[in-house]
């Protein structure tokens, strides 16, 4: 018998696991998330007027995420019953300790994203970096020191995704106007 992380024990999954069962929901969610990206960025692949690179630009990423990983969620549950590697009784179970794990995920991410945008639009913090900066350090030290505040930054935070969604509003920002 193989047990589970929730402690169960599963006598049916024995020897019958795949790397299909990784590969496949991982597949989906790619797929998913790109084609959304293309349709709500409305490239012209889904009767927009949009190029391909205009829409990545523009599409609305947020909506793209949530409604990928729905499909993936529910393709994965689909191919998941049919081949009887989850059954109805055990699926709340799977759902809570699945939400326990990454609700901080999704809070830390959340409050990435605000501070991301404030930091962007509001204080236009990139720009005015990039001002004080010029006088002060020589550019060819500029990859050395987004480099060390982006580790300190992922450090602090806990949080590689929460590190680049803050850092990518001041860096590119940053460099565009040096």
């Amino acid at each position: 018998a193989v047990e589970s992380e929730m402690g169960e024990v599963h006598h049916s999954n024995k020897g019958r696991e795949s790397v299909w069962d990784f590969v496949v929901p991982i597949l989906v969610l790619i797929g998913s998330v790109f084609g959304l990206l293309l349709y709500y960025g409305e490239t012209w692949i889904f009767g927009g007027t949009n190029s391909i690179a205009y829409a990545f630009q523009n599409a609305q990423i947020a909506q793209a995420l949530f409604f990928g990983s729905i499909i993936t969620l529910a393709i994965t549950l689909v191919l998941f019953f049919l081949r009887r590697r989850i059954c109805f009784k055990t699926l709340p179970k799977i759902f809570l300790d699945g939400f326990d794990m990454m609700f901080s995920v999704v809070i830390m991410l959340v409050l990435a994203w605000t501070f991301s945008a404030m930091l962007k639009s509001d204080l236009h913090t990139g720009q005015y970096i990039a001002q004080n900066l010029v006088k002060n350090v020589p550019l060819a030290f500029l990859p050395v020191l987004l480099l060390i505040v982006s580790s300190i930054t992922s450090a602090s935070m806990g949080s590689a995704w929460g590190a680049i969604a803050v850092m990518i509003p001041i860096a590119v920002p940053m460099v565009i106007s040096l």
